[in-house]
């Protein structure tokens, strides 16, 4: 093991010994031997380790230090859903909307894994809810493919657009209702998103509901007076699809 004393201690969560160490001169920012390259403040993130977080940024450790795949303390924090390492992170003036090698920011992963609270954390602190990746994919996207009906309504909260399309031309409700997420799907139907929307092929949110099978969904859908005989690129209907299938 070459880690470093400190990271060690942070990784175990050993707030005492990080102190001693910090107060004997150790380098708080120094980054590790292996791949990932982590700090200390990130191993503190990653693992929850509050307090350790608290003493590194008193002491002044660089809370928006990025590893060569672009990931910070705050996204570490996030995608965990360690709120506490995360608000520590924001009072001290993390940047929020920094994004990975892979277009991706702390509010998507937090929504991506069902981290509500490290969510509305990050929005009220105000991240982009609106964020786009570059496949076109917003944190309300991955909250609803997922079937993370708080983090959706967070985000619809803080008034996060509800029709907007992958590169692809998927919407988050089409990912709801291809997955069978009935309470996401109602969420955004509440919020006006339009249920007559048409996705790659033609298909309706109600075909896609009936082709997979949820009930729930395309109930949802019916309520709120979706198209009932629009048909796909193939002359399919929501009904023949349900039949067929």
């Amino acid at each position: 093991m070459n880690d470093s004393l400190l990271m060690i201690a942070c990784s175990r969560g050993l707030t005492y010994c990080v102190r001693a160490l910090i107060e004997a001169g150790a380098d708080i920012d120094e980054a590790g031997p292996e791949e990932d390259g982590f700090t200390a403040l990130m191993l503190s993130c990653q693992e929850g380790h509050e307090q350790c977080a608290r003493v590194l940024i008193e002491a002044g450790a660089a809370v928006d230090h990025a590893l060569d795949d672009g990931r910070t303390a705050l996204m570490a924090a996030c995608n965990f859903g360690h709120e506490q390492c995360a608000r520590a992170l924001i009072e001290a003036k993390a940047v929020l909307d920094t994004q990975n090698n892979g277009g991706v920011t702390a509010l998507m992963l937090a929504c991506n894994n069902n981290h509500e609270q490290c969510a509305r954390a990050l929005i009220k602190a105000g991240a982009a809810v609106d964020y786009v990746d570059p496949k076109g994919w917003t944190a309300l996207m991955t909250a609803c493919q997922g079937g993370h009906e708080q983090c959706a309504r967070a985000l619809i909260e803080a008034g996060s657009a509800v029709d907007m399309q992958t590169n692809k031309g998927f919407t988050s409700l089409m990912y709801s209702c291809q997955n069978g997420h009935e309470l996401c799907a109602r969420a955004l139907i509440e919020a006006g998103a339009d249920v007559n929307k048409e996705g790659p092929r033609g298909f309706s949110y109600l075909t896609v509901a009936c082709q997979k099978g949820h009930e729930h969904c395309a109930r949802a859908l019916i309520e709120a007076k979706a198209d009932l005989h629009t048909l796909n690129n193939e002359g399919v209907s929501a009904l023949l699809m349900a039949c067929e299938n």
